[in-house]
């Protein structure tokens, strides 16, 4: 029986998200060779969700590589709000069921401008941003901390996550984990809940 809800925040409660950001890089660097752009900037982007990279640091280096046109592109994508309105309808419905938390591969700069676009305790009872634990949704212990202190055990819990492999992660440690793709498919999804 699922007693806590965690929601990715990029991808699920906003439209934006890293796959996004690759692809504005992509366009402006290499005409959009995806794939490279990825070879390229995964490693250093990865040290930026989890804090181990200043943000300064992380645009500094996008504008060293590959120039200022390119990183404000990038700032721009990123640094930006836009809310899956849908979405933040169905956490409100849930919010007297379910304990919800937010989870969220996130750097700081990010996690500032989220925090100062939504009151976000109205919603959610843990927020996780990976910038402020150093370790990101690849990192299976990240997943301990959504336990609160072992008040849940994993099975408990359901991860609400666009991307498949952090599904696939939170499945392999034991969480219940939906990729999300629409809000209609997800409402549909929550209603086979018990």
């Amino acid at each position: 029986m699922v007693k806590a809800i965690y929601f990715d925040y990029h991808g699920v409660l906003d439209q934006r998200n890293f796959q996004g950001l690759l692809e504005v890089l992509a366009q402006a660097i290499h005409g959009g060779d995806r794939q490279r752009v990825i070879a390229e900037v995964r490693n250093f982007a990865y040290d930026y969700a989890t804090g181990k990279t200043s943000p300064h640091d992380f645009w500094h280096q996008i504008e060293g590589d590959y120039g200022s046109i390119v990183e404000r592109a990038g700032r721009d994508y990123q640094l930006h709000v836009q809310p899956n309105v849908a979405m933040w309808s169905i956490v409100s419905s849930l919010k007297d069921r379910f304990t919800l938390g937010l989870c969220t591969d996130c750097a700081t700069d990010k996690k500032e401008v989220i925090r100062s676009a939504y009151a976000l305790t109205e919603f959610f009872d843990n927020l996780i941003f990976t910038c402020d634990v150093g370790l990101s949704k690849h990192d299976p212990e990240l997943y301990q901390l959504m336990l609160w202190n072992n008040k849940f055990r994993p099975e408990e819990c359901l991860l609400i996550d666009d991307a498949l492999a952090n599904v696939q992660q939170a499945i392999a440690v034991g969480f219940q984990a939906h990729q999300f793709t629409t809000a209609e498919e997800l409402q549909h999804f929550l209603t086979t809940l018990s």
